[in-house]
């Protein structure tokens, strides 16, 4: 969707494919879409969390596509790292709403500020750098594994 409507912009994986697995967890109830967690996904990262096998934030937002898909430095594999991708997506858009312990305000615009530097420059690689300024990737990563794990 991200390529076809900004006009051939490709964004880095985390950031095209988890937002798909966030909007699909909106299911059809009593006449109005209500968000629910994607089941699939959601037991993905937990047990790849309970392994201490996910893949670094650091590492995984800065992921080309290949390496996201499973040819990477960790040997983490495409299904986990895509639900890795969705499962900050849902921390990202959820977890100031839910007061995630730890939250930063910091992160409170992290993907729109990403996309609007990616649509302005076209560059995934500058747009990463620049959202993630003045971002301390520990804390994130530590807020999200508390938000996410079982």
């Amino acid at each position: 969707f991200i390529f076809c409507f900004y006009g051939n912009l490709s964004p880095h994986s985390w950031y095209n494919e988890g937002p798909g697995d966030f909007y699909s967890g909106y299911i059809y109830k009593n006449g109005r879409f209500t968000l629910e967690k994607n089941s699939w996904r959601k037991e993905t990262i937990k047990d790849a969390i309970q392994r201490e096998k996910f893949a670094p934030l650091a590492d995984l937002m800065r992921w080309n596509q290949r390496e996201y898909y499973g040819q990477n430095k960790l040997g983490a594999g495409g299904g986990q790292n895509y639900a890795e991708g969705w499962s900050l997506i849902y921390f990202l858009r959820t977890g100031k709403k839910n007061r995630a312990k730890g939250w930063d305000p910091k992160w409170d615009n992290l993907l729109e500020d990403y996309l609007r530097v990616l649509a302005g420059t076209g560059k995934p690689e500058q747009a990463i750098e620049q959202c993630l300024t003045g971002i301390d990737l520990n804390a994130l990563q530590t807020a999200w594994l508390e938000y996410t794990k079982p």
